[in-house]
This record gives structure tokens, sequence and C-alpha cells, in this order.
């Protein structure tokens, strides 16, 4: 009998016991405001990484305090051999960070989204490595996949809620191409048909779920035909009956929505257009678009609230910008430099929390960390 390579490290990391990350090391506080120590400091909980690289995909709290991060890990075996990828996950309990072995998501080879609706509940959704799609649940205990009765042409990429309140967003594969909005009624998983002048040409990359009768999802779609079409940012809103489709937050420009913040009585919608950020605030009526920074190529992939402002992060960027109110300015992230990109949440004490790969330079970015700013914006 043979025994691949992927199967020897899922082997032993299923003898290993979950790594707890501890508490925050000292001198790894760095003022939020710059130098000024009156300000908030960040809090770092390094993910300590001897082998390969992490990413970090998803992370999400609880309104108990809990939380999960989740992304993958990859190993490189030389030249011949090649990659090997298998999930990543790490769960706050209140006080410290603990990582779980990549044995406990059975076959699942990468995490791409989480939602955390209390310590005995959590959803994280990801793929195999032969793409088939997995959706798991934390009962507390150990995670279950609840991927039965799901189409396999499914590609699942974000999801929010919790409890009966589940919603997924995807693209659906095969012949049948098009977008997908999957929502779980704490039994099982149904579609939820958009409307059919959305319904193929999209692509979903944003959800929101706040309550049955409010969920946003968001993403692009194909304006016109042929050499002529282009691809513009697209949100909707559900409203427990049917959708409603907004106008885009960018006008008549090219781009795509790449993540969404509920705040108070507004909806944020961030990703780029024009071939530069957008962020852009709906207060019911209608859209309001700025943009962090202008540099050509860039994009926001994440938003989080931090008392009365937003904080953004996302690709070509400075690591971490802050909308107070009239403008954006750069904030003071954990980490002076990061590589890739970095996800942000919002706890329920009003905390902002980042996590990334990061360093104080070009040269130094092989940090791998979760970091908490407390609240006091």
């Amino acid at each position: 009998m043979t025994v691949s390579r992927r199967g020897l490290l899922r082997s032993a990391a299923a003898v290993v016991p979950a790594v707890v990350l501890g508490s925050v090391l000292p001198g790894t506080a760095r003022a939020a405001g710059g130098a000024d120590a009156a300000q908030p400091q960040w809090q770092l909980f390094p993910c300590p990484e001897t082998s390969g690289t992490l990413g970090f995909n998803g992370l999400d709290f609880a309104p108990d305090g809990t939380g999960w991060a989740v992304g993958d890990h990859t190993t490189w075996g030389g030249f011949f051999e090649g990659s090997d990828t298998e999930p990543a996950a790490w769960r706050w309990d209140g006080t410290q960070w603990t990582r779980f072995a990549a044995s406990a998501f059975g076959d699942c080879e990468t995490l791409r989204s989480v939602s955390v609706g209390g310590r005995d509940d959590a959803w994280a959704v990801g793929s195999a490595s032969d793409l088939t799609p997995r959706l798991l649940h934390w009962d507390g205990k150990a995670w279950t996949n609840r991927t039965a009765g799901l189409r396999s042409a499914v590609r699942p990429a974000r999801v929010s809620g919790s409890g009966s309140g589940v919603w997924l967003v995807g693209t659906r594969g095969g012949g049948d191409f098009g977008p997908v909005v999957l929502r779980w009624n704490g039994a099982q998983w149904s579609e939820v048909a958009l409307p059919s002048d959305v319904a193929r040409n999209v692509s979903l990359s944003a959800v929101k779920a706040v309550a049955p009768d409010n969920v946003w999802v968001a993403g692009d779609i194909a304006d016109g035909t042929g050499s002529a079409s282009v691809r513009k940012p697209l949100v909707l809103h559900w409203d427990g009956g049917g959708w409603t489709r907004l106008p885009s937050p960018a006008g008549a420009a090219a781009g795509a929505v790449q993540d969404v913040l509920v705040k108070g009585d507004d909806v944020w919608a961030a990703g780029y257009a024009g071939g530069v950020p957008l962020a852009a605030r709906w207060d019911g009526r209608a859209w309001t678009a700025t943009s962090p920074a202008v540099v050509k190529g860039a994009g926001i992939t994440g938003l989080a609230s931090y008392g009365a402002e937003v904080r953004a992060t996302g690709y070509q960027l400075p690591p971490l910008q802050r909308w107070d109110g009239r403008a954006w300015s750069t904030a003071t992230p954990p980490f002076a430099y990061v590589s890739g990109t970095a996800v942000l949440a919002t706890g329920p004490d009003g905390s902002l929390w980042m996590a990334g790969r990061g360093g104080t330079s070009g040269t130094d970015s092989d940090n791998y960390t979760i970091a908490r700013l407390p609240a006091g914006a």
C-alpha cells in the first residue's frame, strides 16, 4: 500500500494536539495612533509557522466573544514533488488563540470563509482537493461535514449568519454555470433563486446576513455582450420575500464589490472600480462613493467597523485605511509591512481584529500574526 505525502502530513497532524498561541508577548504592542502611548495599543498574537506558508482567508466573532480565523497552510516538497495544501484554523476562547490540527476538517483542503454564532455554533466553507465543496459546522466539540445533498459543482466563496439563518454565496460550475446563493434553515441547505436579470454572467464574492429579512450579497455582473462587455459592481438586498438590485455603487465604471459591511443604517460596499480602490456608502437612497487612495491597480478586500469609524484593508495599498466620517487616511496597522492580503473583523466589545502576514519591512514579512486593537476610537 502506498501512502501519499499529504496523507502522511494529515496522519501526523491527527496525533498532534491543538497548539495554544498564548497571551500577548512582551514588547509586541504597537500604538494605533503612532507614537502616542495614550492611544489604544495593538496586541499581537503570533502564529508560529516553521514550514511552508499560511494564508488567512476569514475571521469572525460571535456575540459571546468567541471567534475563529481560517485559511490554509501550504508546504513544498521539492521541485519534483510539488506542493501540499491543508486547512488552517485558530479558535479564540476570549483569552487565547488555539490552532486546530488539519485533520479536524476531514478531507477539506482549504477554508475560504467563516461565520461564528457562538462557542457551539460556527460555519466554515471551502473545498477538497478535487474542488468539490465542503460546508463544515462546529458544535462546540468538533467540526462536522454538512455538505450532504449539495451539488458537487458548487464552489463556495463566503458564508455569513448563524443558527437557522446562515447564507452562502459562490459559483455553480458545470453545464449550469452561474452564481449560487444557499440558505441553511437549521436542517438543510436550499438554493435561493436570484432575479432573472442576474441569474447569469454574475460572480458573487460577498454576503452579510444581518437578519432573516436583511441579507446583502455582492460581486460583479457582465454589462454588454461580446468585446463590448465589461464587468461592473453588483449589490443585491434580500428583504425576506425577494431581492432588490441596487444601483451600481460605482456608477458606470467597471469594477467589482469584494466585501460588504452593515454599520447602523448604512451599508458599505468595497472593492475596486475604474482601476482604483472603491468604498461606497448606501444610506437607503443613494450611494456616496469614495476612494481611500488613488492607486492604480489597487483594491479593497476587507471592511470592519471600529467605533464610529470604518477600517479597510486590501492589496497595493497601505495595510490599513481609516474612514473618520469625513475622509480616508492611513491608519497604524499592527505590522508596518503586509505581504499579500489581510483579513479584518470587529469583536463584540468593539475591538478591531486583523490577521495577516507581515513584518517591519519587505525583507521581514514572514511573521504570521492575529492582532487586536482594543475599543477606543
